[in-house]
């Protein structure tokens, strides 16, 4: 009868406490915020990486269409830079180089457009070396202006930058290191 007594009265004040005391939860909260803050960067990288690589990517997929559309019709495609705040391809340049509004791939001979592309990444740069525009022919080559190889170069936030290289055979190279010292890729 005893031994009931004891379980029917025990002792609360030796209890196990249960929650978190204030220090605890300090802690806590300090350890979560160095975490944070050793994330935050790192995460902010792989976002500027991700929109760089779907830059890189929606390039690829509309120089590869351009190409193939010109080998399926037999005539010239063309992919041609739309500058900022227009809807239409600028004359035809050399100097002008920048690419970061978007583009346009349209049959040359009849101008119906295939695909447009407004560029809607902010803070990413495209530039190409031959100009503003490339021009397929008929056999998925570039035509006679262009004379050797000539690059894409897309850079975002915290300096990451990628690359494409157009062969005049018409065939792609991606390059994910891009060394703007050098003007080549970094890639083995």
């Amino acid at each position: 009868m005893k031994r009931w007594m004891n379980i029917l009265h025990r002792d609360d004040s030796k209890r196990a406490q249960t929650g978190f005391s204030l220090i605890e939860l300090m802690i806590s909260l300090v350890i979560l915020g160095l975490l944070i803050g050793i994330a935050l960067p790192n995460f902010n990288r792989f976002i500027a990486q991700r929109r760089v690589s779907s830059i890189q990517q929606n390039l690829i997929d509309t120089l590869s269409l351009a190409r193939s559309e010109a080998v399926t019709r037999g005539e010239r495609v063309v992919v041609c830079a739309i500058p900022a705040g227009q809807v239409a391809c600028a004359a035809v340049s050399t100097t002008n180089t920048d690419w970061s509004g978007g583009w346009i791939v349209f049959v040359e001979s009849t101008n119906f457009i295939i695909r447009n592309k407004r560029q809607m990444q902010p803070n990413i740069g495209i530039s190409f070396s031959g100009g503003n525009r490339v021009t397929f022919e008929s056999l998925g080559e570039l035509d006679s202006i262009a004379n050797n190889e000539q690059d894409f170069v897309i850079t975002g936030a915290s300096a990451i930058t990628a690359a494409l290289s157009l062969r005049t055979t018409g065939r792609l190279r991606t390059c994910q290191t891009w060394n703007a010292i050098s003007g080549q890729c970094d890639d083995q």
